[in-house]
């Protein structure tokens, strides 16, 4: 496995596009990103998604509901990889899903580090 290949640490960043006038959001490994390029930037993390204190995103509801998690060391990225790809997905301008649904395809939700889940991948191919 390559150095920061693992995922655990994937955080999502977010920063203001003064030019753009939105803000832009993008995954990275922390362990691989230097600290002087997230000057600007917000950081979320799992925890920051949510907590045992201030309740479970969701996201974290239905990894745990489902039995996604195998030994749990990567779990936390892999929620917070999950949760950017629905942010990046729902700012895209495409027509409105059924109710329900999101606008994260299959295509768009392997790419990255969910596609390094084997048991993620097994699941998107034969489901």
């Amino acid at each position: 496995m390559v150095l920061g290949g693992c995922g655990a640490c994937v955080v999502l960043l977010s920063k203001y596009d003064p030019v753009l006038d939105q803000v832009e959001d993008f995954t990275a490994s922390s362990c691989l990103t230097l600290l002087c390029s997230v000057n600007g930037c917000s950081v979320t993390t799992s925890e920051g998604l949510g907590n045992s204190k201030d309740g479970f995103h969701p996201i974290h509801q239905r990894f745990s509901g489902f039995h996604a998690s195998q030994c749990g060391f990567c779990t936390p990225g892999m929620c917070v990889s999950l949760f950017g790809a629905l942010v990046k997905a729902e700012k895209k301008d495409q027509r409105e899903p059924s109710p329900g649904f999101s606008k994260l395809t299959v295509v768009e939700a392997e790419k990255g580090y969910l596609r390094k889940s084997l048991s993620l991948y097994w699941i998107s191919t034969h489901c």
